[in-house]
């Protein structure tokens, strides 16, 4: 956690669901066994989409991995990160070379924004975009040349606009350009 200032938490949950160690002494001897951190994570490295952490005040995401015994591979636990989304918000708000009307955000899967937006303020996970240009990175999804190219459409704000977009398949978002 210290080597890197995105990680808000670590957490070592046991077979039960349990949490035996953690970055935030408060979250130990909680049980996360509902939570799909845990459930999702005991079968293999799991990706928790954006998030408000009402606990935190913090826009989060997550990851989770099973922890394995190397000699037989039976289960001991779940390791869990919990990673504010600071570093995405300082290079998708970079608006070096994007002149007055440009801007790079990125959505999740079901279209909604998770880093701020140039021109609206009060976006994360409440606006909504519905474009062309979303929805043609949404189609890509888990395709090897997961982008779209260049071309013209109408972005969220209802303005014509040129720009692109690649997928994070991993995390199932869309980088949009414009």
């Amino acid at each position: 956690k210290e080597a890197n200032p995105s990680i808000y938490e670590f957490m070592v949950l046991d077979t039960s669901g349990d949490v035996v160690v953690s970055s935030d002494r408060m979250s130990i001897g909680e049980n996360r066994s509902a939570e799909n951190y845990f459930t999702e994570g005991r079968k293999g490295i799991y990706f928790k989409d954006a998030y408000y952490s009402e606990n935190y005040s913090l826009p989060l995401f997550g990851v989770s991995a099973p922890i394995t015994d190397s000699d037989t591979g039976e289960l001991r636990g779940v390791l869990i990160a919990k990673v504010k989304l600071d570093e995405l918000y300082k290079i998708t708000t970079d608006a070096t070379g994007m002149g007055k009307t440009g801007e790079i955000y990125i959505v999740n899967k079901d279209g909604y924004m998770i880093t701020p937006s140039r021109f609206k303020k009060g976006t994360f996970l409440k606006l909504k975009v519905d474009t062309e240009n979303f929805r043609l990175c949404a189609a890509r999804t888990g395709i090897e040349k997961a982008y779209a190219p260049m071309r013209t459409f109408r972005n969220y704000m209802g303005e014509m606009t040129l720009g692109m977009c690649s997928c994070i398949s991993e995390m199932k978002w869309s980088l949009l350009t414009e």
